[in-house]
């Protein structure tokens, strides 16, 4: 590959989790151990920075069966940082179902979303969660006032159901020491290594209720643009609308 042999490091695949895609995410994994980069994995979510509020899943038992292939491979492998996105897959797999999220979300608290106009935001999915502007107020100002307080109460009754590399990875870490995991990921990637080291099942429907799901009655199918011609590449300037707001955005 020539970015490694460019002297590249930290570098990797990800792939969005869908219904098009989940017959490969295995195959594409493997591809990458073999090739000794990262992979990386999300599943279709709905943002004002996305400008998106339409993605849903078709078959969401299917795509969460599959995943379970993949949470699989990983914990096989000798890369702890494997075995915790095992963990991750895990959380997209509720995801993908319906579910709520294996562990509260910390957004505002843990992490925040800067856009390119240096607007913060507790999150890059909901646009009521603006919280201020580093051409105008410091971090310090902005993190430290009473709206940003006031963001994190609507933060801690959210009912999106994100589970993104940043949300989920931060949820995950311990507080007091955030370099170590919680108890609840870190002893769950230790007992189901264990199992798959020798060789027995990971028992999924001891954490993953099948029987319920969100079912998507009225979901239009998604339009094919990879036979397209390349779209004509839109200068936004700075002055001009950021996003058209197409919401609401809920992911469930």
């Amino acid at each position: 590959m020539r970015l490694k042999e460019a002297g590249g490091t930290d570098l990797g695949f990800g792939s969005v989790i869908q219904d098009d895609n989940i017959d490969q995410i295995v195959d594409l994994y493997r591809f990458a151990q073999e090739r000794d980069v990262e992979y990386a994995t999300s599943t279709l979510h709905n943002a004002f920075q996305f400008h998106k509020n339409d993605n849903v899943m078709y078959d969401r038992v299917r795509v969460a069966k599959e995943v379970e292939k993949l949470i699989a491979e990983m914990l096989r492998s000798n890369s702890i940082k494997n075995w915790f996105r095992a963990y991750l897959n895990l959380g997209l797999i509720e995801n993908i179902l319906g579910h709520d999220r294996l562990i509260p979300c910390t957004a505002a608290t843990d992490f925040a979303f800067i856009d390119p106009w240096c607007d913060v935001y507790a999150c890059n999915v909901r646009p009521d969660l603006w919280m201020g502007n580093l051409r105008k107020q410091s971090w310090e100002e902005i993190m430290d006032s009473p709206k940003a307080d006031e963001i994190r109460a609507k933060v801690r009754t959210c009912t999106q159901n994100c589970w993104m590399v940043t949300t989920a990875r931060t949820a995950m870490r311990n507080p007091r020491a955030p370099q170590l995991p919680k108890a609840r990921p870190f002893w769950w990637v230790v007992a189901n290594k264990l199992r798959v080291s020798l060789g027995m099942p990971i028992p999924f429907d001891k954490y993953i209720d099948y029987a319920t799901f969100v079912k998507d009655e009225s979901a239009v199918k998604r339009e094919f643009h990879l036979d397209d011609k390349p779209a004509k590449r839109i200068v936004q300037n700075a002055d001009d609308e950021h996003y058209t707001f197409v919401g609401p955005y809920f992911n469930r």
